[in-house]
């Protein structure tokens, strides 16, 4: 009797915490075209709001997800009522361009958040009357006001009202000192998802900006607590390293989550990252290869040659999971 007691409540506990989080993907490529830039929609399942990371596709990627029942309700009452914060990795074009052409027919009340060198980027370079409108009340005249901008503090935990979700930001280098943003996000369960911008290796960079978010979320790893990492791979392995631009290839993807499973599980790494789902974002299709996903193919085969078991994942666009 105690036993099946025992396998009812594992089982229900396990049921209970198996969906946090609905991720929609409006756009899984770093270039080549135009339609299919970074961007996802994130929302905790206690919460009918989303919250968008990155932006490089805005509009085409919402048609593309409500075409496969992505979400209920029109495109229009998406963008109006229920998505209202955009969280912005770096200003790189692949990553706002979406955003910067949906802002005229945006409404009030959503807040744009990025890291202070992000959004001085953003404010001083995109949003300035001569590359695009200010359609946000940022510092450059006539500010528009349509759109809040706020600075999203590093390492600290900022709550997202109204989506039952919290953000902690940490920085990244995105080659030659350029900064650029991870962010982890939690829901009210204290179940996590964290979610790369564009960043090149520790090793490369001469930095510990990935082995830091590393130590910070393996805990969460061991207790099962964090669902899914969401880290680029733009290039296959046949990339220089000089030729990289701040960005991972396969052997450095694997070599920072062998990294991440020595962290976790010292005399495990092989299963140490069993429960996590890993998201391969920002993948850069070549003029060689469209049409078709030639390169997606490529890299997926490269990061699949590896010991640590790893639980691969190659979003498309339009695509929903449940996390």
């Amino acid at each position: 009797m105690h036993k099946f007691f025992f396998l009812f409540v594992l089982l229900f506990s396990t049921l209970a915490h198996a969906n946090s989080f609905k991720l929609i993907a409006l756009g899984v490529n770093g270039g080549l075209t135009d339609g299919n830039l970074s961007a996802y929609l994130l929302r905790a399942n206690t919460s009918s709001n989303y919250i968008s990371l990155d932006a490089g596709t805005l509009v085409l990627g919402l048609e593309i997800a409500k075409g496969k029942h992505a979400y209920e309700g029109t495109l229009a009452n998406m963008l109006a009522h229920h998505l209202p914060f955009y969280l912005i990795s770096h200003a790189h074009l692949d990553h706002i361009l979406g955003l910067s052409m949906a802002q005229p027919d945006l409404h009030q009340h959503q807040t744009i958040l990025a890291r202070q060198e992000t959004l001085t980027a953003l404010e001083q370079h995109i949003f300035n009357w001569s590359v695009w409108a200010n359609f946000s009340d940022g510092p450059v005249k006539p500010a528009l006001k349509w759109q809040h901008n706020e600075v999203l503090p590093l390492q600290t935990p900022f709550k997202l009202v109204n989506t039952d979700l919290n953000v902690k930001a940490y920085p990244l280098n995105h080659g030659h000192n350029y900064p650029s943003t991870a962010f982890l996000i939690q829901s009210e369960d204290q179940h996590a998802i964290l979610y790369f911008g564009d960043t090149g290796a520790d090793s490369i960079e001469h930095v510990h900006n990935m082995e830091n978010i590393w130590r910070d979320v393996a805990p969460l790893i061991r207790a099962k607590k964090l669902s899914a990492i969401l880290l680029e791979c733009s290039y296959t392995n046949d990339r220089p390293d000089a030729q990289l631009f701040g960005h991972l290839k396969p052997s450095l993807y694997l070599a920072t989550l062998t990294q991440l499973a020595k962290l976790v599980a010292p005399e495990h790494p092989d299963t140490a990252l069993n429960s996590v789902k890993f998201f391969i974002t920002h993948i850069k299709p070549q003029l060689n290869t469209l049409p078709g996903n030639a390169t997606q193919r490529k890299i997926l085969q490269q990061l699949k040659k590896n010991k640590l078991n790893l639980h691969l994942i190659l979003p498309t666009q339009g695509q929903t999971f449940s996390l």
